[in-house]
């Protein structure tokens, strides 16, 4: 199934109309985004897109793929009316509604990046800091430990250790709890399976 799906169109319309009747400018502050004249500019895993009541673009002025759109667009809609405690870090299956898209979190996001990374320790690393990966205040011992900002309020921990005789390559992403109040399940999902896709891209590179 493609972007063009009629089903793709019926949710990315849908979710765009919640956008135009929302006050743009009232939320910018709180989720960490920067006003416009015509919307709010959100970093994306570092990278800028524009919000604004015609859709999302990006640095480019190109309209943005359809699953960084919804990220947005959630993002936007699910600001809270004030800023929750940001609470420990949680694994993915530990979220309340999260037992649906457990497999498929592990699969597209955690799995992948093992697998990707299997005896690649460096790279994932270098990976890693270019989103400004920054060593958690907690004492870990995993071979990389490394936290970073998806978006200005959603921050994910990510935690590897390489293969070695007997066993293979993990990874585990965590959230903090605050999270939840950010983003619906269906949406860190998409973020898990985003963060593999761009580290394998820096890698490849």
């Amino acid at each position: 199934m493609t972007e063009k799906s009629p089903v793709f169109k019926e949710t990315y319309d849908h979710y765009l109309e919640k956008i135009r009747a929302a006050e743009l400018s009232a939320v910018a502050t709180p989720l960490g985004g920067e006003p416009a004249a015509d919307g709010i500019c959100i970093p994306l895993f570092g990278r800028p897109f524009m919000v604004t009541r015609s859709g999302v673009t990006d640095d480019r002025g190109r309209r943005a793929r359809f699953d960084v759109c919804i990220v947005l667009f959630k993002y936007i809609l699910m600001c809270p009316d004030s800023p929750p405690e940001i609470g420990e870090w949680t694994a993915y299956r530990d979220f309340k509604d999260s037992a649906p898209l457990v497999q498929y979190f592990a699969a597209n996001a955690e799995n992948a990046v093992a697998k990707a990374f299997s005896g690649k320790v460096d790279a994932l690393r270098r990976a890693v800091e270019s989103l400004r990966g920054r060593a958690p205040a907690e004492a870990l011992c995993y071979d990389l430990a490394l936290s970073f900002d998806a978006l200005p309020r959603v921050t994910m921990l990510m935690l590897f250790n390489d293969a070695e005789p007997g066993f293979a390559a993990r990874c585990s992403i965590l959230f903090r709890r605050s999270t939840a109040s950010y983003l619906d399940m269906e949406c860190l999902g998409i973020l898990g399976a985003q963060l593999a896709g761009y580290l394998k891209d820096v890698a490849e590179g």
